[in-house]
């Protein structure tokens, strides 16, 4: 139950035309990834998954002064296809 009403959040947020980033925070192992990853299987035509915990290079493409699309282009590459807006 919690599962499907966490998902019906999920689309909310998705089908919100003024959406921000989306933040997914809480305790460990509580099935968080899970239900990114099913979201964006369900939802999403394409979708690209980055671990910070196991990817610890991930974290420098995020210092700096760098530009959004900088950090988009570098994440196209690790994710071997592009990432578009939508």
């Amino acid at each position: 139950m919690i599962k499907r009403s966490a998902l019906e959040n999920l689309k909310k947020w998705k089908d919100d035309r003024d959406r921000k980033p989306l933040v997914m925070k809480g305790l460990r192992q509580v099935g968080k990834t899970s239900l990114l990853k099913r979201f964006g299987e369900e939802y999403f035509e394409d979708t690209a998954y980055f671990n910070f915990d196991e990817q610890k290079d991930l974290a420098d493409l995020f210092r700096g002064n760098i530009s959004p699309s900088a950090i988009v282009e570098s994440l196209s590459i690790m994710h071997g296809r592009s990432i578009v807006p939508g």
